[in-house]
């Protein structure tokens, strides 16, 4: 019945997710988010988006979630092991999105640095012109 294919359907989505998101963890996360992180932050925005793409799809599947077979016995035992890798996707997607999230305010943080420093810089050598001249 469409119950039964409800659930190949989402298991098979539920796989999915956790490929994309094994596939996310296994880039070594830190070292790998910072390099794709470029200066003009591009790369942090695909990332942010494909992080919210990917919790935009669990959450799509959380909310079709309820069609499962409630009923008892094997779809029902089958449809709760779904479900439970269902929720650890949607953790896998929320610890990814506080990564990325503590990465972009990291990065933000390096940049007023390095503007603050860059100021620095231009004021000590206007002292030194202006201490020679």
């Amino acid at each position: 019945g469409p119950s039964v294919d409800a659930l190949a359907d989402l298991t098979a989505r539920v796989v999915e997710i956790e490929s994309l998101l094994e596939h996310g963890r296994s880039l070594d996360a830190g070292t790998a988010l910072a390099s794709q992180v470029d200066s003009d932050g591009v790369g942090m925005h695909s990332l942010r988006s494909h992080v919210a793409d990917l919790a935009e799809q669990v959450a799509q599947i959380r909310s079709r979630a309820h069609d499962l077979p409630s009923s008892s016995g094997d779809k029902a035992n089958q449809g709760s092991q779904t479900l439970q890798r269902l929720a650890a996707s949607e953790d896998a997607t929320r610890a990814l999105q506080q990564q990325l999230h503590q990465l972009h305010s990291d990065h933000r943080k390096l940049e007023s640095t390095a503007a603050c420093g860059s100021g620095h810089e231009e004021r000590i050598s206007f002292l030194e012109k202006a201490s020679r001249e």
